[in-house]
């Protein structure tokens, strides 16, 4: 009878009585076949691919269980085994270059390592076609595991090592994973979406998923977005670009483009409003309203309006109108009172009000008139033209003549003739003091009121005073005419007018 093999290892079958003498040769051939294919190892060459050999009877490197690819490869090749053979491998894929290697029937399909898996797979061929030898396993408690594919578990993943490779949703198809903790360094995690609450280390971050909020730093957020801070800067908005800009959009009546926009370009600040630039603030503090240059700490490009302003205006310029209120004093007690005219301003209105003298005397009001720091008393031009009424004739209104006063020390705001040896109590008066210019004559407008006692009428005053050759009046100092102190009340306040 003649021998047969068999299927998968092309083992010699012997028939009873055959192959004498050779007997023994033969079936120490079928003994070594199946140490090959139990245990049997074999680095194959494959630069350009290989068909591994599967000889009936004999050794053959197809037969071999563990197969170790090699050779540098310039381009995609097939390591082809013989059909109708079932048999397990183990392939590692020790090749250099980055092309793929596919393992495979002559006439069916394959398992292929990509380009860049130079691992190592337990394969099976079921006479057709070669497929993966290991899709599922049970408990693994040791060791390392590379999947190309699919990891389905109906258990506990437990690992003390790191987790490689991309973990996304082609990975996790279906399923949920309770409770999950993720530590270490993680890349290739793409659309990742949660359905709950998110919180990581205690209050580092914490998403509210029912409040729709999120907490930094809090667990507690109490709007979209809260963030609690120990340091002095809360919060950086940082742009690799040209500038950082946060913008403010209300979605139901504000456009994107006319949006409010906080923003920095380098050093600068900038504030737009409808879709232009509003204010700026450089980097040496100057502020900018409509101006996107300012050349001041406050530059303007438009009308301010205001309540009030403080100061005493004197680095003011450039204002053509307006008063500006230089402050309000106290009188004291003294004989003479005296008021400062600020350089700046050519035009003054100051109120005395509620001004007496200390003791009951007559009193005649005179008026000093100050250039260039002193009060003038030498031969200086001065001309007055006075409206009165008299206590002693009531309501009677007379104008004096221009008087001359030459060498006068000062202009009188009445005549002794208005006041009597009773004490004058509420001398109130207005001036309007044009400070000169070289086209003009300083001049004084005043009008005065005088509240008597009961027993006596009250009196009026008002004149217009030139001081004829001098350029400006800086100093105007009030006095009595007997010399007595003036009573340490009242006040006095000035208004001046660029």
């Amino acid at each position: 009878m003649a021998n047969t093999t068999t299927t998968s290892l092309k083992l010699t079958v012997q028939a009873t009585g055959d192959n004498s003498g050779t007997w023994g040769q033969i079936t120490n051939t079928n003994l070594q076949i199946l140490e090959q294919a139990i245990g049997g190892y074999d680095a194959v060459g494959i630069t350009s691919g290989a068909t591994l050999s599967f000889t009936n009877g004999t050794l053959s490197n197809g037969k071999n269980q563990v197969l170790k690819l090699t050779g540098t490869i310039s381009g995609n090749v097939n390591v082809i085994i013989p059909d109708s053979v079932e048999k397990t491998y183990i392939v590692e894929n020790a090749t250099t270059g980055a092309h793929t290697v596919t393992f495979k029937t002559s006439s069916g399909s394959g398992i292929t390592f990509s380009s860049t898996d130079k691992g190592k797979k337990i394969l099976y061929s079921d006479g057709t076609n070669v497929l993966e030898g290991v899709t599922s396993v049970g408990n693994l408690t040791t060791g390392s595991v590379t999947a190309t594919g699919n990891i389905t578990t109906t258990g506990t993943i437990t690992s003390t090592g790191a987790l490689t490779g991309p973990l996304n949703a082609t990975c996790l198809t279906s399923g949920t994973v309770p409770d999950a903790r993720i530590t270490g360094a993680y890349t290739g995690l793409t659309n990742l979406t949660m359905s709950g609450d998110l919180t990581v280390d205690t209050d580092t971050l914490v998403v509210d998923a029912s409040a729709n909020t999120v907490g930094i730093n809090t667990a507690s957020a109490s709007r979209a977005l809260h963030v609690v801070s120990s340091q002095e800067i809360v919060a950086r908005l940082e742009s690799s670009g040209a500038a950082s800009r946060l913008k403010l959009i209300d979605s139901n009546t504000t456009s994107s483009t006319n949006a409010p926009i906080l923003s920095s370009a380098g050093d600068l600040f900038m504030l737009n409003t409808g879709g232009a630039e509003r204010l700026r603030v450089l980097a040496n503090g100057n502020v900018g309203i409509a101006n996107t240059n300012p050349s001041e700490k406050l530059e303007v490009t438009g009308t301010v309006k205001a309540t009030a302003f403080e100061g005493d205006g004197s680095a003011l310029t450039g204002i053509s109108a307006g008063l500006v209120n230089l402050g309000t004093t106290n009188v004291s007690a003294a004989s003479a009172i005296t008021i400062s005219l600020p350089s700046a301003y050519k035009k003054f209105f100051v109120t005395v009000g509620g001004i007496r003298t200390g003791s009951q005397s007559q009193l005649t009001p005179n008026l000093r008139v100050g250039v260039s720091g002193s009060i003038k008393t030498d031969t200086k031009y001065i001309f007055q033209g006075l409206q009165y009424s008299s206590p002693s004739a009531a309501g009677t209104i007379t104008t004096d003549s221009v008087v001359n006063l030459n060498n006068a020390s000062f202009a009188a705001l009445g005549l002794s003739s208005l006041f009597d040896t009773t004490t004058a109590s509420n001398w109130n008066a207005q001036f309007e003091i044009d400070t000169g210019t070289s086209l003009s004559f300083p001049c004084i407008n005043y009008s005065a009121f005088y509240s008597r006692n009961s027993s006596q009428s009250n009196g009026v005053a008002s004149g217009r005073i030139f001081y004829k050759d001098e350029t400006t009046i800086d100093t105007i100092q009030l006095t009595t005419s007997s010399g007595v102190n003036w009573a340490a009340d009242g006040n006095v306040t000035v208004w001046g007018l660029k």
